[in-house]
């Protein structure tokens, strides 16, 4: 019965190594693209983030394959030895309105900001979709928000970062 008890404990512990950051655990909405649904899926990001970044064994945030996530800006620092799995859609809101204007600056706010991070690992097998024709029609007809385009990816004092 003790070796029961060990074999047991080893798959438990094995299952919870495994565990992720699911977005959708942190209230994530998936294929609905609407501002109020937006704000909630970056804030549902951000936790995942920020939870993942305090836990000592589940450093892995997911988006989850088959569902898109329309959001708007997404910032992620001060975060470490993080793994941020993509596998399924990240969807740059098309209500361009929405986006703020970066704070000090005449420019928009970047789509996905990591400030300050180390040992951070980008995969999956999903798509990170700016929505860059939308934003370039815009340009040519001078329409966009403080006269800029966001960045699709910015990080500012970055060790170690991959994308992969």
């Amino acid at each position: 019965m003790d070796c029961f008890k060990k074999v047991a404990g080893l798959f438990a512990m094995a299952g919870t190594a495994n565990a992720v950051h699911n977005i959708l655990d942190y209230g994530a909405i998936p294929d609905l693209e609407n501002p109020i649904t937006e704000r909630n899926n970056s804030n549902a990001i951000e936790a995942a983030f920020a939870s993942a970044n305090e836990d000592a064994l589940d450093r892995e945030v997911y988006v989850p394959a088959g569902y898109t996530f329309s959001t708007l800006e997404i910032n992620a620092s001060n975060v470490h030895d993080i793994t941020f799995t993509i596998d399924g859609t990240l969807l740059h809101s098309k209500n361009f309105e929405s986006f703020p204007q970066e704070e000090g600056t005449s420019g928009i706010v970047d789509y996905l900001t990591m400030d300050d991070i180390e040992n951070v690992l980008i995969r999956g097998e999903g798509v990170v979709d700016g929505q860059g024709y939308l934003w370039w029609q815009r340009e040519y007809v001078q329409k966009n928000p403080w006269n800029s385009r966001p960045h699709l990816f910015r990080t500012y004092r970055g060790r170690n970062v991959e994308i992969t």
